[in-house]
């Protein structure tokens, strides 16, 4: 999901594009602007300088046809004369304005005492004596006026070299302007370019690597998760982080299973190994069985047939999922066989709800129970130990019980059974098949039921030394038939 501050990568290169485009066009912009600024100064130079040589050469051209028109007094150099003074008036007041020097104003006012005296010259009431004394007046003026236009002339050549330096100096910071403007775009560009490339070539570098020691077989990668989503590749971050730790997950899941199944077939190694050819055995013990019968001798009998009932059990359920009822009964047999070793030291007693009958279980759950209860509840007892074995259904579990009132298990040992308990994944029971087996056996079990990978087996041990010792497992109510059962358990294979 995008989350605020989300910028993709797209759009980060159009804002790179927009904001280069921007400022390419803010350089040619200033460029513009600072090369319209040097030709305006320029041009302003050159007029300044155009505006005064049109000035003296409109005067020569004016004195000479006043001088032409003096020496011979002709109506149509009267006009042109007027015309070239009008000319020469508007000149002087335009250098006038446009350079309030005091020279210029002097320069103004010659031009207009100059034009007036023109203007007496091209009197018609004047006579030819007249006119030339007014003209040598007017030369006067123009002696002033050549004077004045001398030192304006050699004021202007300074004033243009002045402003040429001026200009140049100008087209030289306007190189150096432009120059630097570029530099720091290109400097900007770079910058930025490398900034997005570290921010998109990075987080692809990292996750190459991680993927590379991943098929290298290291799962135990360090790889960090980003809760604020700024671009793709942080969703792409976030989805190969999560990729990783669910094949974790399912790694640590399939080795523990691995493992539980591993300790499954060496227990079932030693059962086999503990039955001293089982096949051989029943065959044996019907025969006695026969030859008891034949001489009435029924306790021997009864013996006989209850420990082929055993091995018959054990033969043929061993690894199987079997009814409750049935896994009692060898419970009962086993316990029989016990009492014929103990006679009144110990008393059995079953109590099964009906609905508990038909739940299934695996086999071979109760006898450890039954043999822990033998061995540790009769120890250093002189009165006779009461054993009872429960079962019963609620809200869907099934809880079955071993319990005594025999001597109990010291503190020490029961501590030492609950931690086995607490860690029984990891642990592996080499001492035979006791309490923390037939936990594991349970947990296995549901598992390859349900799929459920906690097991959903509880397990309780309580005891009180001198007064009672419960064993206890709850369980999720299986309810179906044995052999369906026993199709949804893995073949584990070594079975007979």
């Amino acid at each position: 999901m995008k989350k605020r501050g989300f910028r993709s990568i797209q759009r980060k290169f159009r804002s790179f594009s927009i904001v280069l485009t921007a400022g390419l066009l803010a350089v040619f912009f200033i460029m513009q602007q600072l090369e319209q600024r040097y030709q305006e100064n320029s041009a302003a130079v050159s007029d300044h300088y155009n505006r005064f040589s049109r000035y003296w050469n409109k005067m020569q051209e004016a004195d000479r046809t006043l001088y032409s028109y003096v020496q011979t007094p002709v109506k149509e150099q009267k006009e042109v004369c007027r015309e070239q003074l009008e000319e020469l008036m508007e000149h002087a007041s335009v250098l006038a304005g446009v350079q309030k020097a005091h020279e210029m104003q002097d320069l103004r006012r010659l031009t207009e005492k100059y034009l007036d005296a023109g203007e007496q010259i091209l009197d018609d009431n004047a006579g030819t004596e007249e006119r030339a004394a007014r003209y040598n007046t007017l030369n006067g003026y123009k002696w002033i006026l050549d004077g004045l236009y001398d030192t304006l002339y050699q004021e202007m050549q300074e004033y243009l070299e002045t402003k040429q330096e001026t200009l140049a100096q100008m087209r030289r910071n306007l190189n150096i302007g432009v120059m630097a403007l570029e530099a720091l775009m290109l400097a900007l560009i770079v910058l930025w370019l490398r900034r997005l490339a570290k921010k998109i070539t990075w987080p692809v570098q990292e996750l190459t690597m991680q993927t590379e020691e991943i098929i290298s077989g290291n799962r135990r990668i360090e790889m960090r998760y980003h809760p604020e989503i700024r671009d793709e590749l942080d969703i792409l971050n976030n989805s190969f982080y999560r990729m990783v730790e669910t094949n974790n997950r399912n790694y640590d899941s399939l080795k523990k299973q691995k493992e539980l199944e591993e300790r499954l077939a060496r227990t079932r190694l030693r059962l086999l190994q503990s039955r001293v050819n089982p096949h051989f055995m029943f065959n044996t013990l019907n025969l006695i069985a026969g030859l008891a019968a034949e001489e009435e001798a029924e306790k021997t009998t009864d013996m006989v047939i209850q420990t082929a009932r055993y091995l018959r059990y054990a033969l043929v359920c061993l690894d199987k999922a079997v009814r409750l009822e049935d896994e009692a009964g060898h419970a009962k047999d086993y316990m029989k066989i016990q009492k014929a070793r103990f006679e009144e030291r110990f008393e059995l007693e079953f109590q099964m709800e009906e609905e508990s009958k038909n739940a299934i279980v695996p086999s071979m759950i109760l006898q450890p129970l039954c043999e822990n209860a033998l061995g540790y509840g009769m120890e250093s007892m002189k009165r006779t130990t009461v054993i009872r074995i429960c079962a019963g259904v609620k809200a869907g579990r099934l809880t079955v019980a071993v319990e005594d009132n025999g001597a109990g298990m010291k503190a020490e040992r029961l501590q030492e059974i609950r931690g086995r308990l607490e860690h029984a994944d990891s642990y592996d029971d080499t001492e035979g098949i006791g309490i923390v087996n037939t936990y594991q056996r349970l947990q296995s079990f549901f598992r390859a039921i349900k799929g459920d990978m906690d097991g959903g087996v509880a397990f309780e041990l309580e005891s009180e030394p001198q007064v009672c010792t419960r064993i206890a497992f709850t369980m999720p109510l299986i309810d179906m038939a044995p052999s369906k059962a026993q199709e949804m358990l893995p073949d584990e294979g070594g079975k007979e």
